[in-house]
């Protein structure tokens, strides 16, 4: 349009064209008064990246794209080390969840524990333990069932999440020894709740984790679809490794879905019409007790 030809997109192209009586307007170039930074900071923190740039900058996206930005891993690097080789912290008494994604047919395994702290909101990785391949498939015997059992060993854990497709004969083995077994099919819709929470858990600065250069690259190796509903996470078309980042959705999912509480004091619910006035063994007090999760009330008893 020649008349239009000087309102002109940041590349220095013409923005108006005119066909017949077809009249279009294709810029990248904010103009109105409402097109502010403040208002692009906030809708690029509410929105999927593939939606703001469809939406906000014209351009073109692929189904799939990096779901998680590796500068949000390493904002979220506040913990020193997996709890394995930290005796001392607070967390570990803590009740766990475990995910175990395996790999089939020359795929990489992994597990994560997770644990959940409700009263400040965050989930906060325990452990992981990441097999890659060497040629052959691993012996899930020797290496993912042996991992659970010493966790098992050495954590409080709660729940182990797994998709019994790809677990069978392990769980079979591991129900026996009474682990706490619960499976997780990873159905398209499990899989769009675990990825889109595991997604607003780190945009939300709700999630800490330690330096691990396995995980770390599995997450940078995540890719997303979006499904309407929420991101999905699936593999890329080079086939990159991200069993890890699968793990620790499923965990950090099932984590908060449990509610989370520390264990390390006594939990004491105490009924305000209780009377102990007739106990042959009165205690003179009870025991302190701690903040339960949120969904049970939340108060400290006393």
């Amino acid at each position: 349009v020649p008349e239009l030809a000087h309102i002109q997109d940041a590349q220095g192209n013409p923005v108006c064209f005119r066909k017949g009586r077809i009249f279009a307007y294709w810029d990248t170039v904010p103009r109105l008064p409402w097109q502010t930074d403040v208002y692009y900071d906030e809708q690029f923190d509410e929105m999927l990246p593939s939606q703001y740039m469809r939406l906000h900058e014209n351009r073109w996206v692929t189904s799939s794209e990096v779901l998680f930005p590796i500068e949000w891993w390493d904002r979220a690097m506040l913990l020193p080390g997996s709890l394995i080789y930290h005796p001392e912290s607070p967390f570990r008494r803590w009740p766990m969840t475990i995910a175990v994604d395996v790999g089939v047919k020359h795929d990489a395994s992994a597990i994560v524990g997770t644990y959940y702290d409700a009263k400040r909101g965050k989930v906060g990785i325990a452990f992981h333990k990441i097999w890659e391949p060497q040629g052959d498939d691993i012996d899930l015997e020797m290496t993912v069932e042996r991992e659970l059992i010493r966790m098992s060993q050495t954590f409080s854990i709660k729940r182990i999440v797994y998709d019994p497709s790809q677990f069978h004969r392990s769980m079979t083995t591991l129900n026996k020894r009474g682990m706490p077994l619960e499976e997780f099919r990873q159905s398209p819709q499990n899989m769009i709740w675990a990825g889109q929470q595991l997604y607003d858990l780190f945009r939300n600065q709700a999630i800490e984790v330690y330096p691990a250069d396995d995980l770390r690259q599995h997450i940078q190796n995540a890719r997303g679809e979006d499904k309407g509903n929420g991101m999905r996470i699936v593999k890329d078309k080079g086939k990159s490794n991200n069993d890890g980042a699968i793990a620790l959705a499923m965990a950090a999912y099932s984590s908060i879905n449990e509610g989370g509480v520390d264990l390390a004091r006594p939990i004491v619910i105490e009924s305000p019409f209780g009377d102990r006035s007739q106990w042959a063994d009165k205690p003179k007090e009870l025991p302190g007790g701690i903040d339960l999760p949120f969904a049970l009330g939340g108060r400290r008893a006393r």
